[in-house]
C-alpha cells in the first residue's frame, strides 16, 4: 500500500491570523507644491495591526535603517498607502526613500528609490496654550511642520524650545532685556523649522499690566513706593518706573522687588508736583495719571530768631526738597524775600550760613518760604539781624559813575544807559532804581562830570571847546537849564560838594594822569546863578602837590579837605580845615592813610567819615583827632555816600547797596 501526502502553499483556513507573509513595497513620489514630498508605497498580506510607513535620508542607502526620517502609520492595511513629508527637507538636495514595516519584531524594507527636493512647506501654528501669558511662562504651541529642531521666536529673541516636534513645541516666553532703553514691544511670536521655514502666529499676545493704586501717594525722592495691580513681569529688571523730567530726560527709580500683584521702587526724583508716571513690564508701556504727588515741605522750628554774620541758622522742618535736583523754575528757598544760595539742604532740615557778603531784605527778616512746583509755603517767623550794617541789594552793572540826591527819605541818582543819561530813584520794595521817566533822558551827552545836589536839582558840567558849561537838572518838573559856565579851568577829580546856599569846586587836575598844580576854589551861588573865586589853596607850588583825587567832607559850614595825588607822584597825607565864613585855611592833624583814590566822606554828629581799605576814619575836629574801626565794608569811597536818615546811613560798596546803623560808629 503507497501512502501520498500533498502540502498546500495556501493558508489553512483555521490558522490564527498572523503577519509573516506581510511583504512591502516602495512605488513612486510625488513634489508637492509649496514644499514637501508625497510618497506612495505599497503593503499586503496584513492580517494583524501593523506599523508601516517611509523612512528619508539623505544618504544613499541608509533607508535600510531605521535611524533615518520615518514616519509610520499603523493598522491593518493593505494595498497602496501614502504620506507626504513636508518639513526637514531642504531645496535642491537628493533625499532617498523606502517603504518600512514592523513584522514580528524586526523592521523590513522595500526598495530604495530618490528624488529631488524642492524644500520644505512653511510650520503652521494651530493654537497656543494658553493664548495670553506672562514674560517667564511656559506655553505650547500646536501645530504642523515645525521640524526635528524648531525654534521660537518672541520677536526677535530667540526661546529655547523645552520640547520640539513636528507638531508640538513647549517653550519659555521672552522678549528683549526690557532694561535695554533700545527694546521692543511684543509684537509676534514667530516659529522656524530647521530647515529654514517660519510662520507667525498673531492670535498670542502677553497680558497687559494694570495699575490700581500706588502707594504711598504723597512721596519723597528716597521713599520707597509700592505699585499694586496685575500681570507684572516678575522679574525685577523687566519692570522700569519713568518720571518724565522737565529737562526731557528720566529718571529711572531702582526696582527693589517685583511680582504678578506689585512693584516696588526707591525714587530717586519726582521732577513735578503730581508727575504722570509711565511703567514699562511686560514688554509694554502704561501711562498712570493722578495715582502720586510730591509730597510738600513743612516748617516747624528756627534753632534761633536773632542771627549774626558767622551764625549757621538751622531750620527744623520735614520734606525739605534737595535744591540741586530741581530746576531753578521749579523749587526756590527764600530767606525773607531773598533767595538762599548758602545752605545745607537735609530731609528734616536746613543749614543757612549767616555770612556778611550777601544780601538780605532788613535788619529785620519776614521768615523763610518755599515756592516749590508753584505751592507757596510761608514760615512767617520774624528773624532779627544783630549786626550794625546789611547788605539790602546787588547791581549786576558797574555803577561807580552815579551820581546820588536826597529828597527827604527818597533816593534818585543819575545813570548812564547805552549813551543816555537817565533818571532814576530807589525802590525802597526792591531796592532796585527804577526809571522815573521812561524814555526820557536828562542828557544824552557823554560829558557829564562832577555832579552834585542840592535841593531838588541835580548839577553838572560838560566840555565843551574851551567853555566849561554848567547845568541844572530839576527832578520834578524835568526842566533842564544851563547856567553861568564855569571861569575856571576845566579839571577832573575834583573837590565838589555843597555848603549852604554854594557849590564849592577846585583843586583836582587837568587829566586823569597829570595833576598840575591847580590850587584855585570856587563857590557857585544857587540863588544867584553865579561863580565866584574862594581862594588859592596853600602849599600847591608843584604838580607833587597838588590835590587830585582828594579825600573831603564837610561839617556844617566848614570843609575838611587833604591828601590827593595821581597815581605818578607820591600820596600825600597834609589835612585841611577851609572855613566858609572867612575863606580862611588853617592846617590841622595829618590824614591817617595815604590813597590816589578820589574820597568823598560823611559827616553827623559833628564828625567828618570817611572808610578806606575796610577800616573807617573818624575825625573829631573839636580835638582835632583822628580815629579809626575796622570794618568788613567800604561805606564810601569813590561814589559818594547815598543818603542818611535819623538811624541810617546808604551806601555803595562794589556794586552793592549797603544800609548802616549809625549807632555802629559810636560803639
Amino acid at each position: 500500500m503507497i501512502l501520498m501526502f500533498f502540502y498546500s502553499c495556501e493558508k489553512e483556513e483555521n490558522s490564527p491570523p498572523n503577519n509573516n507573509n506581510v511583504y512591502i513595497k516602495t512605488l513612486s513620489h510625488s513634489i508637492l507644491d509649496g514644499g514637501g514630498i508625497s510618497l506612495t508605497g505599497e503593503i499586503g498580506n496584513v492580517e494583524l495591526p501593523i506599523d508601516y510607513g517611509f523612512i528619508i535620508s539623505s544618504i544613499e542607502n541608509d533607508t535600510y535603517s531605521a535611524n533615518s526620517n520615518t514616519k509610520l502609520l499603523a493598522g491593518i492595511k493593505n494595498g497602496n498607502f501614502t504620506l507626504d513629508f513636508k518639513s526637514n527637507l531642504r531645496e535642491g538636495i537628493t533625499y532617498y526613500y523606502n517603504t518600512i514595516a514592523f513584522k514580528n519584531g524586526e523592521y523590513i524594507y522595500g526598495n530604495e528609490k530618490s528624488f529631488i527636493s524642492n524644500g520644505s512647506a512653511d510650520p503652521l501654528i494651530e493654537s497656543t496654550e494658553p493664548s495670553k501669558a506672562h514674560l517667564g511662562d511656559t506655553i505650547t504651541i500646536n501645530g504642523k511642520h515645525f521640524s526635528e529642531y524648531p525654534q521660537v521666536f518672541f520677536n526677535t529673541w530667540s526661546s529655547k524650545a523645552l520640547i520640539g516636534n513636528d507638531t508640538l513645541i513647549k517653550c519659555v516666553v521672552t522678549n528683549k532685556p526690557e532694561y535695554n532703553t533700545d527694546k521692543l514691544p511684543f509684537i509676534e511670536l514667530k516659529v522656524r523649522s530647521n530647515t529654514g521655514n517660519e510662520t507667525i502666529f498673531n492670535e498670542f499676545a502677553l497680558h497687559t499690566p494694570k495699575v490700581d493704586s500706588i502707594r504711598p501717594y504723597e512721596a519723597f525722592p528716597g521713599d520707597i513706593i509700592t505699585i499694586y495691580g496685575d500681570h507684572f513681569n516678575r522679574q525685577s529688571s523687566g519692570n522700569r518706573l519713568i518720571i518724565p523730567r522737565n529737562t526731557g530726560t528720566s529718571a529711572y527709580p531702582e526696582v527693589i522687588r517685583a511680582s504678578q500683584k506689585e512693584l516696588q521702587f526707591v525714587l530717586r526724583s519726582i521732577s513735578s508736583f503730581e508727575p504722570t508716571i509711565i511703567i514699562e513690564s511686560q514688554s509694554q508701556s502704561i501711562e498712570v495719571k493722578n495715582e502720586i504727588k510730591h509730597i510738600l515741605p513743612q516748617f516747624e522750628r528756627l534753632s534761633k530768631n536773632k542771627i549774626k554774620y558767622g551764625d549757621k541758622l538751622i531750620v527744623y522742618g520735614t520734606n525739605f526738597p534737595q535744591n540741586n535736583s530741581y530746576a531753578f523754575d521749579t523749587l526756590q528757598y527764600s530767606f525773607g524775600t531773598k533767595h538762599i544760595p548758602f545752605y545745607e539742604n537735609h530731609r528734616d532740615s536746613l543749614v543757612i550760613d549767616i555770612i556778611d557778603n550777601w544780601y538780605y531784605e532788613d535788619f529785620s527778616i519776614n521768615g523763610l518760604s518755599i515756592d516749590f512746583f508753584g505751592h507757596k509755603i510761608d514760615y512767617n517767623q520774624e528773624i532779627e539781624l544783630d549786626e550794625n550794617y546789611v547788605r539790602l541789594q546787588h547791581y549786576g552793572q558797574n555803577i561807580s559813575g552815579r551820581a546820588y540826591g536826597q529828597v527827604g527819605e527818597d533816593l534818585y541818582s543819575i545813570e548812564h544807559q547805552n549813551s543816555n543819561n537817565l533818571l532814576v530813584k530807589l525802590n525802597k520794595q526792591t531796592n532796585l532804581f527804577d526809571e522815573v521817566y521812561t524814555g526820557e533822558p536828562i542828557s544824552t551827552s557823554g560829558y557829564m562830570k562832577n555832579i552834585s545836589f542840592n535841593d531838588t536839582k541835580f548839577y553838572w558840567l560838560e566840555s565843551s571847546n574851551d567853555e566849561v558849561l554848567f547845568f541844572s537838572y530839576d527832578i520834578f518838573t524835568k526842566a533842564k537849564e544851563k547856567l553861568a559856565s564855569f571861569p575856571g579851568t576845566d579839571r577832573t577829580f575834583a573837590l565838589n560838594t555843597v555848603v549852604g546856599e554854594y557849590l564849592y569846586y577846585g583843586l583836582g587836575g587837568y587829566s586823569y594822569t597829570n595833576p598840575d598844580n591847580l590850587d584855585d576854589i570856587w563857590r557857585y551861588s544857587f540863588s544867584d546863578n553865579k561863580w565866584e573865586f574862594v581862594l588859592n589853596f596853600p602849599e600847591i607850588d608843584s604838580d607833587a602837590n597838588a590835590k587830585q583825587r582828594p579825600v573831603y567832607f564837610s561839617i556844617g559850614d566848614k570843609i575838611y579837605v587833604g591828601g590827593g595825588q595821581s597815581y605818578f607822584y607820591p600820596q600825600l597825607t597834609d589835612f585841611w580845615e577851609l572855613d566858609t565864613k572867612t575863606n580862611s585855611v588853617s592846617r590841622k592833624s595829618d590824614l591817617p592813610i595815604i590813597t590816589s583814590v578820589k574820597i568823598e566822606g560823611l559827616s553827623f554828629g559833628g564828625k567828618g567819615y570817611f572808610d578806606f581799605d575796610g577800616t573807617t576814619y573818624i575825625y573829631d575836629p573839636i580835638i582835632d583827632e583822628w580815629s579809626s574801626k575796622k570794618t568788613s565794608f567800604t561805606f564810601n569811597g569813590y561814589n559818594r555816600y547815598l543818603f542818611k536818615n535819623e538811624d541810617f546811613i546808604y551806601s555803595m560798596n562794589n556794586n552793592s547797596l549797603i544800609k548802616i546803623k549809625k549807632s555802629y560808629f559810636n560803639n
